[in-house]
């Protein structure tokens, strides 16, 4: 597998380039590592980038140019969701649940993603997720 850091850059509505992760993200360092063999390798570094930093425009561009089911990982066997909770990214959580993401999804350590969120310590997060697995 490759790391992988980025400083993707996208369009904001006005046409104007900009950085599409916050900036105290990439000054501590986006890396993500993703299996090799899945069709397109950098769209799906870019979607679990835009995940972690938050970029909404970035997560619906990625969900509705490429059709990531949501059992997508990366190379620590994180999927989406749980990334997504493990930053404190509700509005991101509630896009992916919204588009069908299992809320009920184990990484390899066998938690949710409402026990990272609480792990991270985003307990509104947490009982979001929570109340949402037992729904």
């Amino acid at each position: 597998a490759e790391l992988w850091r980025t400083t993707f850059a996208t369009q904001d509505e006005q046409g104007e380039e900009r950085d599409s992760l916050d900036d105290d993200l990439l000054l501590g360092g986006c890396e993500f590592e993703v299996e090799a063999g899945w069709e397109d390798e950098a769209c799906l570094k870019e979607f679990f980038a835009a995940v972690a930093g938050g970029d909404m425009h970035q997560v619906r561009v990625s969900m509705d140019r490429w059709a990531f089911e949501g059992d997508e990982t990366d190379i620590q066997g994180e999927r989406v969701l749980h990334v997504a909770a493990r930053e404190g990214r509700a509005e991101v959580v509630c896009e992916l649940l919204a588009r069908g993401f299992d809320v009920t999804a184990r990484n390899p350590e066998s938690k949710t993603p409402a026990q990272i969120a609480a792990e991270s310590g985003h307990t509104d997060l947490a009982r979001f997720l929570k109340s949402a697995q037992d729904g």
